[in-house]
């Protein structure tokens, strides 16, 4: 037979335990919400710096676009000062095929290298 003070000594001891796995699950759940919100957080900082960044990539291609369209401009406009009966040596003038070409390449390959 149990005395009293050893069933009530181990309701109490099982209540402890008891208690200590419903906080211990509270603070899992705790941490899982905040490890939600911090993802969520992420996500949303990493979507600004996207945005920022197609915002800076899109600002440098017009900016690159402006610039070749005024060297390209500027180069035509040299072109029509050049009479068109201009003698060019035959060296300097596959050099210039060569330049030609080449920046043709770099300017529809979408890049130089």
């Amino acid at each position: 037979m149990t005395d009293p003070q050893s069933n009530e000594a181990v309701e109490q001891a099982i209540n402890r335990v008891l208690g200590e796995e419903r906080n211990a699950r509270e603070a899992v759940e705790r941490c899982r919400a905040e490890a939600r919100e911090a993802v969520n957080a992420a996500r949303v900082r990493a979507s600004r710096i996207l945005d920022r960044a197609d915002a800076r990539i899109g600002l440098l291609h017009r900016r690159c676009e402006q610039r070749v369209s005024a060297s390209l401009e500027e180069l035509a406009a040299a072109a029509r000062q050049i009479p068109e009966q201009a003698v060019v040596a035959p060296e300097l003038q596959q050099r210039l095929q060569a330049v030609v070409r080449r920046l043709a390449e770099e300017m529809t390959s979408g890049g130089s290298e």
